[in-house]
């Protein structure tokens, strides 16, 4: 049984709204009333059909605001080497 995304990523919208960063979501041809993401076959596929247009954008506000894409500025990073 597919998880219901939808949920998640309006928290997820709430969330990151709530510590003071702009968020959008993007909705499903069936939901939609603003920019829409095309409908994917599988389940499977559905979560890279969502954040690739996302982490390209990314990138490219990154670059325009001249800094480097997935640098850890607020937080530091959570994982150690052996």
């Amino acid at each position: 049984m597919p998880v219901e995304i939808e949920p998640l990523n309006h928290r997820l919208a709430a969330d990151l709204s709530s510590f003071g960063a702009n968020a959008i979501t993007l909705a499903l041809p069936a939901h939609a009333s603003g920019p829409q993401l095309p409908k994917v076959r599988s389940d499977e596929a559905r979560p890279l059909g969502e954040i690739l247009p996302f982490q390209l954008l990314s990138v490219l506000l990154a670059q325009r605001k001249g800094i480097e894409p997935g640098a850890f500025r607020q937080i530091a990073k959570v994982t150690t080497t052996l």
